[in-house]
């Protein structure tokens, strides 16, 4: 993910960028499940304009472990650096940029945009991601220097299709739910400032990754968000069966 790019920052001058974000008195040190989820709730919806402002697509993705853990599990899934148009959160631009590829079939172009954040949950690195897929699918053709495709409106789609592939990373050790950007439903899509529509069931997924390899039957969770249980709150009394 971090790409040795002739005439550009090499993968150790991005450690090394990211490791001067924050101070050590930055740091929020986190022990425990339930104070991390409150606080995981807490962190920015949207992204934002490069002056804070107008909010953008959902960041609907966290990201806990040391870099080599959850950069490795991308990477196995066939994710790699990538040149995209910035977004920003924090205070920034993305901090690592990275896209769904394949070499002999095309594959789901989800585009995944990772900030650092100065959370550490049991001595790890937190990271708030936003992931969303190009309307058209694998479908649509997209080029560097091209503007971007509008983004599929089902954004919880693309959030699903990462997840999905990220628990046969080998690396994934525990997922879980909390509350991010809130509902918005399909009937009433927000709009965001590059004019691309979404709706959203309002979570964000937490995905915490080791460095050992971690086989599905030893996936743990969270106990916090269920989606099922968040589905079904969702649906009016006169639908219900």
């Amino acid at each position: 993910l971090f790409a040795q790019i002739p005439e550009s920052a090499t993968p150790e001058t991005v450690r090394q960028r990211l490791s001067a974000l924050y101070s050590e008195s930055d740091f929020i040190q986190i022990e425990d499940e339930a104070r991390l989820r409150e606080a995981l709730e807490q962190l920015p919806c949207c992204t934002s304009s490069k002056e804070g402002g107008s909010r953008g697509e959902p960041l609907n993705l966290v990201v806990i472990g040391e870099t080599d853990a959850w950069a490795a599990a991308f990477v196995r899934r066939g994710y790699r650096y990538a040149v995209v148009s910035p977004q920003y959160a924090l205070g920034r631009p993305e901090d690592v940029a990275a896209q769904k590829q394949a070499q002999w079939v095309a594959a789901q172009p989800h585009t995944v945009r990772l900030w650092l954040t100065p959370i550490r949950y049991q001595g790890k690195p937190v990271w708030i991601a936003q992931t969303s897929a190009p309307l058209g699918g694998r479908f649509q053709l997209q080029t560097i220097t091209g503007n971007p495709a509008p983004i599929d409106p089902d954004i919880d789609e693309a959030r699903l299709d990462v997840v999905q592939d990220l628990i046969y990373s080998q690396g994934l050790a525990k997922l879980g739910f909390v509350k991010g950007v809130g509902r918005v439903a399909s009937t009433h899509p927000r709009e965001t400032p590059s004019g691309a529509t979404y709706h959203t069931d309002g979570l964000r997924a937490v995905m915490l990754f080791k460095t050992r390899f971690i086989p599905i039957s030893e996936l743990e969770f969270f106990e916090w968000e269920r989606l099922i249980d968040h589905y079904r709150r969702q649906v009016e009394p006169a639908e219900a069966p």
